[in-house]
């Protein structure tokens, strides 16, 4: 009997070791399933910051239309969206490498042996994202079923992570553009004057901290920060009044990027020159123009209508006069006198009354018509002060150091800025997003 108990224990204990082993095998291989899980995740995650960081730097940098835009990254570094062997690749944009692969090729995250991931963009009513929409969809999202072509500004950007045992995690992101207020500034902006915002779009919002420290502050649409908001207990906001909101993506201000809109070449040699031609103009005095010998470009008086392109200089306009002048200028504006100016509107996608890689400062009573809204781009900072009239949208880098008249964003005096969306009034910035398995 003895004998036959020890039998009878020896087996269930075989019993329990193989059971435990099963266990532990299973938990072992529930654990690698969840290491590679995450390791796809992971690449997935990486591969999708990577591409939208160069969908949106392009999209926001192009001077073509938002539509064209994207149409452009739908075709591929070829431009030719009949030839669909590169459509939708972000390995070569606006014709430079950016370090992501071409659609279906992997690259390996960073040192991980067997981790990798894949990008590509499409537009939203292509079906080999896997969906098949309908006539009613493709209305509802305002698009043409057409893969190659945009129609509602919205683009897709894909990344594939596969993990080492071939797990595979697939994550979307939706661009598309998003309205942006009258003022934007991307670092904090300081308002001691009575400003006045006017318009549908006639809001305010800093990427850093906003003070409004003036209680004579009218300001018809939201007034918001990244940061704090410190806004007077009388000023008269009419719509939010908030801190901690998302960020607001600006554009990136490069005044080269404009170039080819231009008309005339103020150069830094102090002649004027044709843009298309790159010759001096023959009439040099008929422009209104001087050149100060020390890096600046100034206007006094009527100056011939048209886009100047600012190389290498500076820009001061003082005195009073009526013009249709839009200026693209590698340094600072010193805005000083009375002038009026319409800006010099060219299509496609150029609404722009300045572009400054340095900073803006105006001081005089300077105005814009009120039927011609235009945008102003401000690398550096801006400092505003007189009574400024402007009807458009102001957008600022905030970079520091890019140039020399402030060093801080700051509005003082009695402007009033009329905006109402009609140009300029987007970027494109991340919609949504999802995970597909």
């Amino acid at each position: 009997m003895a004998l036959i108990g020890v039998i009878l224990l020896l087996i269930l204990a075989s019993g329990v070791c193989a059971a435990l082993a099963v266990s532990g095998k299973t938990e072992t291989m529930a654990a690698y399933n969840l290491d590679t899980s995450a390791q796809a995740r992971a690449a997935a995650q990486a591969g999708l910051t990577a591409a939208i960081q160069v969908v949106v730097t392009s999209l926001n940098s192009s001077a073509l239309t938002p539509g064209a835009a994207i149409d452009a990254l739908l075709a591929g570094p070829d431009g030719d969206a009949a030839a669909t062997a590169d459509n939708g690749s972000l390995m070569t944009v606006d014709g430079a490498a950016t370090g992501l692969p071409a659609p279906n090729v992997t690259l390996q995250l960073g040192t991980l042996q067997g981790v990798s991931y894949t990008v590509q963009v499409f537009d939203d009513d292509n079906p080999l994202r896997g969906l098949t929409l309908d006539g009613d969809a493709i209305a509802e999202i305002e698009e043409n079923n057409v893969a190659t072509t945009d129609a509602n500004e919205r683009i897709v950007v894909r990344a594939t992570g596969i993990g080492r045992n071939n797990t595979t995690v697939t994550l979307e992101a939706i661009l598309g553009t998003t309205t942006l207020p009258a003022i934007l500034t991307n670092g904090d902006l300081d308002v001691n004057g009575n400003l006045t915002l006017l318009g549908s779009s006639g809001g305010v919002h800093a990427n850093g901290d906003l003070y409004i420290d003036s209680g004579s502050v009218d300001i018809a649409d939201n007034a918001t920060a990244s940061g704090l908001v410190d806004i007077h207990a009388t000023a008269d906001v009419g719509g939010i009044e908030a801190g901690g909101q998302p960020t607001m993506t600006v554009p990136n201000v490069n005044a080269m990027d404009y170039f080819n809109f231009a008309d005339y070449i103020l150069d830094s040699d102090g002649v004027i020159k044709n843009r298309v031609t790159g010759l001096p103009e023959a009439d040099q005095a008929s422009f209104g123009w001087t050149f100060d010998g020390a890096g600046t470009w100034v206007i006094s008086t009527d100056p011939l209508d048209g886009t100047y392109y600012v190389r290498g200089s500076s820009v001061r306009q003082t005195g009073s006069f009526t013009a249709t002048m839009s200026l693209i200028v590698e340094g600072d504006i010193d805005i000083q006198g009375n002038a009026t100016l319409t800006p010099d509107v060219q299509l496609p996608n150029f609404e722009n009354l300045f572009v400054t890689n340095g900073d803006l400062e105006i001081t005089g009573s300077f105005a814009t018509p009120l039927l011609i809204e235009g945008v102003i781009m401000v690398r550096g900072q801006i400092d505003i002060a007189g009574s400024p009239t402007i009807a458009g949208q102001i957008l600022v880098q905030d970079v520091a150091g890019a140039g020399t008249l402030t060093a801080v964003n700051q509005i003082n005096g009695n402007p009033t800025i009329t905006y109402n969306g009609l140009a300029g009034s987007g970027t494109f910035d991340i919609g949504g997003w999802r995970e597909i398995r």
